[in-house]
Order: C-alpha cells, then sequence, then structure tokens
C-alpha cells in the first residue's frame, strides 16, 4: 500500500488522532526539522504562526534543505511523497521529535488539505506545493539573494481532520520545554485574530454539511456551595452520517479519553430522546463539554480521562 493511503486511511495510527491534537502532532513534526538544525548549531530563531481558519506557517533561520540526491536520499519531491528511508527530509543529523509519535513530512504533507515548502540554500529558491500529497505546483528553484533558511506552511485536511485548528496546548507546552533545554533557540509564537471566541464557535469550526439548526448552548453553576462544579456545554447535529465529534475540557485542559462529565452529557441526551440508543443519539453530534471544579480525578495511565462522580451529574443537569 502507498504511503498516501495508508496514512489516510488510518491517520490515527500516525498522529494520534483526528482532532486538534492530531493537528498539533503535524505542528510540532515540522518543528522538528528546525530544531535539529539548532543542535548543530545552524538555526538561532524559529517563527510559528496560525491564522484562524488553522493554516499554519513555521520560518526558520537554517542553512535550507538540500532538494536534490543527497547521500543515497531521492530528490525532495519524493522525500516529501514517499515511505521515509530516514527520519528527516534531508537525512540531516542529529535528529530531534518534538512530537511523541515521529511521523515524518511525508506523513504531515499527506494530512494536509495545502503544504507548502520554500527553501533557500546557497543562494537557490526552491520552492514546492501539494495538496493532500498530490503535486500541484513543480520544484521550481530559481537564484535569489536572500539569508538561508525554510518555511513551511501548511493546513490540515478537512476531509481528515474533525478540527483543523492545532491544540495550541500541546504546541505551548513543547516550546516551553524547548525553552529550558534549548535556551539559545528563540521561537516565536503568534496567533492571528481571535480564532475561538467561545465552545460555541468552537462547535461552529466542527460543523459540516447539512447542519440541523443553531449551537444550543448552556453554562452554569452545578453541585453545592462546599462543591461547586461550573459547566458549559455547546452542541448541534449534522444530518450527514458520520462518528460524533466531542471534545472536552476539565480545568481548562483536553481530556482526549473523555470521562465523568461526557458520561453525563450522554445521559441527558438519551433521556431527552425517549433512552433512544446512545448510537442513534450520537449519530452526527458536534458538542464540546467543559468543566470546572477543585475536585479533580484523573483516570487512565495517560490521564486524560475526567474520573471525578460529581461531574456526572451536573453535566447532565446542564444538558436536560
Amino acid at each position: 500500500m502507498e504511503l498516501r493511503e495508508a496514512v489516510r486511511k488510518r491517520p490515527g495510527m500516525y498522529v494520534g488522532g483526528t482532532d486538534g491534537f492530531g493537528v498539533a502532532q503535524l505542528v510540532l513534526e515540522v518543528l522538528s526539522n528546525a530544531v535539529d538544525q539548532h543542535l548543530v548549531g545552524r538555526c538561532h530563531r524559529i517563527d510559528l504562526r496560525v491564522d484562524a481558519d488553522g493554516s499554519v506557517t513555521i520560518d526558520d533561520d537554517g542553512p535550507g534543505i538540500r532538494t536534490g540526491a543527497v547521500d543515497g536520499m531521492p530528490p525532495l519531491v519524493e522525500r516529501l511523497t514517499k515511505n521515509p528511508q530516514r527520519p528527516t527530509a534531508d537525512g540531516h543529523r542529529p535528529h530531534v521529535h518534538v512530537g511523541r509519535l515521529g511521523a515524518g513530512l511525508s506523513v504531515v504533507n499527506v494530512l494536509c488539505e495545502r503544504f507548502e515548502l520554500m527553501t533557500v540554500r546557497e543562494g537557490i529558491e526552491s520552492s514546492v506545493a501539494f495538496e493532500q500529497g498530490i503535486l500541484v505546483s513543480p520544484l521550481d528553484e530559481r537564484a535569489v539573494k536572500r539569508a538561508s533558511g525554510t518555511r513551511v506552511r501548511f493546513r490540515a485536511d478537512p476531509a481528515i481532520f474533525d478540527d483543523t485548528y492545532p491544540e495550541m496546548q500541546v504546541v505551548s507546552s513543547r516550546i516551553d520545554d524547548l525553552s529550558f533545554v534549548a535556551p539559545r533557540l528563540a521561537i516565536g509564537v503568534s496567533r492571528a485574530g481571535v480564532p475561538l471566541a467561545g465552545i460555541v464557535e468552537r462547535v461552529e469550526k466542527l460543523q459540516r454539511r447539512g447542519t440541523i439548526g443553531p449551537v444550543a448552548h448552556h453554562r452554569g453553576r452545578y453541585g453545592n456551595e462546599l462543591v461547586p462544579i461550573d459547566v458549559e456545554i455547546a452542541l448541534s447535529w449534522s444530518d450527514v452520517s458520520h462518528e460524533p465529534a466531542i471534545l472536552s475540557f476539565v480545568n481548562l485542559e483536553r481530556t482526549h479519553e473523555h470521562g465523568q462529565h461526557v458520561l453525563g452529557m450522554r445521559d441527558a441526551l438519551r433521556a431527552g430522546f425517549g433512552r433512544a440508543r446512545w448510537e442513534v443519539v450520537a449519530r452526527g453530534l458536534l458538542a464540546v463539554v467543559s468543566v470546572v471544579l477543585d475536585d479533580v480525578i484523573l483516570g487512565s495511565p495517560t490521564r486524560e480521562r475526567l474520573d471525578s462522580p460529581a461531574s456526572r451529574p451536573a453535566v447532565a443537569a446542564a444538558s436536560g
């Protein structure tokens, strides 16, 4: 099976999911190549920009990427579309995986709606562009009088990802780590506009064609005076049959494995649909559930599931 077909068929195997966490892994994978150059003293600054639509631009002041065959490595276009023979686009060492999964630029490329790479090396500017991993702008090279460096611009493919905006907490956390272990590397991060004004807007970003009605939204305080629980929930449905897209948070942190707060929403929605099976209720569901509480109990080995029992009835009450 070709790389493109394999990755697009099972993206979660390569980037860990099809939500904002998976998109964050794309960002970190591109970032890795610039960090590698810093390790050998060839890169001193990286600039990361995220636009409101989830488009990501990463610039570095490194030496640029070789575009021809390198020490047995095929030309750049082939390296961006085939199974990687080595961990990096041009075979450089050492290599560090900034993200958890170490997927490689070829995987990033095939999971993007559009992927553009422009690099300047030894006075030659080279640029190439792909859409869904398919070459749309062949490699173009020309002489320039500019400093070396590389720019990669991409946007996760909405045909693959439920949310094309990277989970910035994941990205920011890793960059914070790098600021300690690589203090001489300057990393600038900017976010254009205000991409998400609240969870209603987040659900709207999840919406696909055929959305049924406006986004339902509620915010309130539940529990009691001793153990208050702030709950916010927004949800909608699409009549296009697909798996539910649910994002859940506790104290502003993503709970990738959901937990009691999502079960509370599930309880209320099933009750509202006459105790219908969850598979029926959840078809086309687009939801964001957020709780804030003092007594946070996290379960699972990765601590990404909320086990605090009081959150379940609180969210059920908010969702009813």
